[in-house]
């Protein structure tokens, strides 16, 4: 089965390859190199130890393949490699099949080179507290060379989890590209919390992830893009059963020539579900941002609840963002709306601020702090401070 996709994928790639710039939705992020690249199948050695997170369960990715996986056992958690799930018609079940390679020569791409693979079956048993830490770690990639991380997680009904997946460069100076995928498998009532980040300082990423929906699950969702040569997230949401209710929640950090670029499909097929996504991005020095995102109701999306807002702030005059949010209804009994606003920060009350005695630097801090205040207050960033590397940039 697992075989036969991977040919699959392989034909539609050979037939579509990378999307081209003429296309709408990429139409501002060009991704020419990753035409010509050569997937990278050297190994490396690496200190892995310092990513490590204490009470969690970690897992590391090396340029694409398992580096590390913690040996403990944890109730209602299983882990797999490829080899594992090569060798099981049970594991193979919706693997490789949550994202469409038919419809996309990335993720295409991406299924028919992928060598490593980690796939998660979480139960009801599992004890929420215990994050799962997944680390994608890249180095000593040359500029033409390409790596093909793949995840893929399957929360099983009554389930609660909570992951961290990290990104991370670890030669700031290399380049490289980064073609990787991760697939979220949500059955009935399942519950399920993501916190999400890339630093891939000079590198060239485009990171796909889908998530599918059984009834009453729930997923939140954060992401924090910290800059890039170029990162393109494209997320798609497939709310696939009834009463389901998400949050996404989304962070852009452009710095020096950064470009970093989030497209999103929100699909509802089912009834009475609610679906919050918020996009924010601060950009500065020569940065771009681009946010483009949809969301679709289908003739059976009855009561559905659904809003997708981006709000940008520009620290510099030459940072430019291009937003595009859409909605597509296509039924009655709905609530949805969209919007999107740009600007610099507010004068009246930065006058305000100053005039309180704040320096002029600490009351830029203040109301940056503020603008993303509403992204980060509904996670929990004890264990993963992202907060932390947050502040770090906003203070540079």
């Amino acid at each position: 089965m697992i075989s036969k996709i991977k040919d699959r994928a392989k034909q539609v790639f050979s037939e579509m390859g990378y999307t081209s710039i003429d296309q709408e939705l990429w139409k501002y992020t060009n991704i020419k190199n990753f035409t010509s690249s050569i997937r990278y199948n050297e190994i490396v050695d690496i200190d892995i130890n310092s990513y490590l997170i204490r009470n969690s369960i970690n897992i590391i990715l090396l340029n694409g393949m398992i580096a590390h996986q913690d040996k403990k056992q944890i109730e209602g958690v299983q882990i797999f490699n490829y080899e594992q799930i090569v060798s099981s018609d049970r594991l193979a079940d919706k693997f490789l099949e949550i994202s469409n390679y038919n419809q996309s020569g990335v993720v295409a791409h991406n299924t028919s080179e992928f060598k490593d693979a980690i796939y998660i079956k979480i139960s009801s048993r599992y004890n929420a507290d215990i994050p799962i830490n997944i680390i994608s770690l890249s180095k000593g990639i040359d500029e033409n060379k390409i790596i093909f991380p793949r995840i893929y997680v399957h929360a099983e009904e009554n389930s609660n989890s909570k992951f961290f997946i990290q990104h991370i460069n670890t030669t700031p100076s290399t380049g490289g590209l980064i073609n990787s995928v991760t697939e979220f498998c949500c059955e009935n009532s399942a519950q399920l919390e993501v916190i999400h980040s890339s630093n891939i300082k000079s590198q060239k990423a485009i990171d796909s992830i889908t998530f599918n929906q059984g009834d009453n699950s729930k997923i939140k969702f954060f992401s924090a893009a910290f800059g890039g040569d170029l990162y393109k997230s494209n997320i798609d949401i497939d709310i696939k059963g009834e009463n389901c209710d998400n949050k996404f929640n989304i962070l852009i950090l452009g710095s020096q020539k950064n470009h970093i670029d989030y497209y999103t499909n929100i699909n509802h097929y089912g009834k009475n579900s609610i679906n919050q996504f918020e996009c924010r991005s601060m950009l500065k020095d020569n940065a771009n941002g681009v946010f483009n995102g949809k969301i679709l109701v289908e003739e059976g999306g009855s009561g559905t609840d659904s809003t997708l807002n981006n709000n940008n702030l520009l620290l510099s005059n030459n940072s430019t963002m291009q937003s595009n949010p859409q909605l597509e209804i296509n039924c009655e009994d709905v609530k949805c709306s969209h919007g999107s606003t740009s600007g610099n920060l507010d004068k009246e009350a930065l006058f305000y601020l100053r005039s309180r005695g704040i320096l002029k630097s600490e009351a830029k801090q203040i109301l940056v702090e503020g603008f993303i205040e509403k992204l980060l207050s509904p996670f929990n960033f004890k264990l993963l401070p992202i907060n932390k590397k947050i502040k770090k940039w906003i203070q540079a």
